[in-house]
């Protein structure tokens, strides 16, 4: 269940060469760019969880069947590396912040947002 999530606009750029795996024309070319909606969530959290449990990069939990120029198939997932960096928290931390902030994921996102320090 995906009870909680953020959503952000954005762009998906391809940064490598998939056309082996996929026809689609979105993974034609380096350096293509899509303008996108993403939807971030904890994926495993309930209603009530809180956002600062999980580790932050977008590992998909999803696989998708491709079709190549060929009509071969392969299944692939999506794994979306952050270029930001990772700053993990101490059990204190985290304790600290859930009881204060139970969103704190989606108060990062619209704050960067806010402050025009877009995620990448």
């Amino acid at each position: 269940m995906h009870a909680k999530g953020s959503g952000a606009f954005g762009t998906f750029t391809v940064t490598h060469d998939i056309t082996p795996y996929s026809k689609a024309k979105i993974f034609s070319a380096i350096g293509k760019k899509t303008d996108l909606v993403m939807r971030f969530s904890t994926v495993a959290g309930e209603r009530g969880a809180a956002d600062a449990e999980p580790d932050m990069h977008g590992f998909g939990s999803h696989t998708f069947s491709f079709l190549n120029a060929q009509n071969e198939r392969f299944w692939v997932k999506f794994h979306l590396r952050t270029q930001q960096g990772i700053e993990n928290l101490t059990d204190a931390e985290a304790e600290a912040l859930v009881g204060k902030d139970r969103e704190s994921s989606q108060s990062d996102l619209l704050n960067a947002i806010d402050n025009k320090e877009f995620p990448r």
